[in-house]
């Protein structure tokens, strides 16, 4: 009987977001995101930055069933490993990409200190001045010096 049911939220979710035109004036799934945008009156950046935060959390929802299905995939061939909630494989997901952006920002932090200055903020971004710095007297050789 769940079986059955769950077949049929399937077919049903499959049906809703795959048709083309909607019916008795319901939303057309397509056009979701430009109907909230502008009821909520977002200017560009807004809407870039709204597209970008929920493709995020799109893609971290997505990343936690993989992480929970491939766990219990395994786990079906060691029998000493746990069953794997979605909450827990959401929580795994999560503190992973903490750890990563850490160990990121613990790089980028490590390139300042080997190169003080060097870094030029440029709107968001740090590049590398377009011209070199002046060399030092000390470098340059004198004349008359042997080499």
């Amino acid at each position: 009987m769940l079986r059955k049911s769950m077949l049929r939220a399937f077919v049903g979710l499959a049906a809703a977001v795959v048709s083309s035109s909607a019916w008795a004036g319901m939303a057309n799934p397509s056009s979701l995101v430009e109907y909230s945008t502008k009821t909520l009156g977002l200017n560009e950046d807004a809407r870039i930055r709204y597209e970008a935060i929920s493709f995020f959390l799109l893609v971290l929802l997505l990343s936690a069933a993989a992480v929970r299905w491939l766990w219990n995939r395994f786990a079906r061939d060691f029998p000493k490993l746990p069953r794997l909630g979605y909450l827990q494989s959401f929580t795994v997901v999560a503190l992973w990409g903490l750890l990563f952006l850490v160990v990121l920002t613990m790089i980028a932090g490590a390139r300042e200190l080997m190169t003080p200055g060097t870094w030029r903020k440029s709107g968001l971004l740090y590049r590398l001045p377009d011209k070199p710095a002046p060399a030092s007297d000390a470098a340059k050789p004198r004349e008359g010096a042997k080499p």
